[in-house]
């Protein structure tokens, strides 16, 4: 595309395509891209027609727009979790993973700053981090299943919570979770449904739910 260097075969020309498109940050439509193309416009549409029917490319008809794929979504997940970072979601979830990028980061800004204690120190904790997360215990496959049930037994659509009346919300969860079949094995409800600041299992509510 424009300013890029030259792709050998089809397949350069295919990524070429998808990185003008990924660099937009938005759906183009196909007379946007030629302007930017080194392709002629058949090459160009014969590209874009591949990317679409293999499913990296989504074509909008609509609005004759074309952009990126979920298969690229499904491709760039398996390289999250091949990459060298990914063992940290393990043990932190992703604000281990965003608090370790950022403390590189910061550690090559300190490097080229001359601030090597600072350096040294971030990358010595974000290095921890990944060696404790490779160690940690990993789950196992049990080959067992667990039935969760999700109740939710609010007010109408639209009802804001600031506007319903506690006691009426908890009998609503009471009563959604009766039908709830026996072999279930665990009920989840939503986190504000019981006042947790009082001691529960001597509360009216926490009687109810024994």
């Amino acid at each position: 595309m424009a300013g890029s260097g030259h792709s050998d075969g089809t397949v350069g020309k295919a990524l070429d395509v998808l990185d003008e498109i990924a660099s937009l940050g938005r759906p183009v439509r196909f007379a946007e891209l030629y302007a930017r193309a080194r392709y002629p416009k058949a090459t160009l549409y014969r590209l874009l027609q591949t990317l679409t029917s293999q499913g990296m490319l989504v074509f909008g008809p609509e609005d004759n727009t074309y952009r990126l794929g979920m298969r690229l979504v499904r491709l760039a997940h398996s390289a999250w979790a091949q990459s060298s970072l990914a063992p940290i979601a393990r043990v932190g979830g992703s604000l281990a993973i965003a608090g370790t990028t950022v403390a590189l980061g910061v550690a090559v800004s300190a490097a080229f700053g001359r601030h090597l204690t600072k350096a040294v120190a971030l990358t010595a904790a974000a290095v921890a981090l990944l060696g404790f997360s490779i160690v940690a215990p990993r789950a196992h496959d049990t080959g067992e299943s667990v039935d969760i049930a999700f109740v939710q037994g609010g007010g109408p659509q639209g009802t804001r919570a600031i506007n319903t009346d506690a006691r009426e919300v908890f009998e609503r969860h009471l009563e959604a979770t009766a039908e709830v079949p026996d072999d279930v094995d665990l009920v989840l409800w939503p986190e504000n449904v019981v006042d947790t600041d009082v001691d529960v299992q001597d509360s009216k509510e926490g009687r109810e739910l024994q």
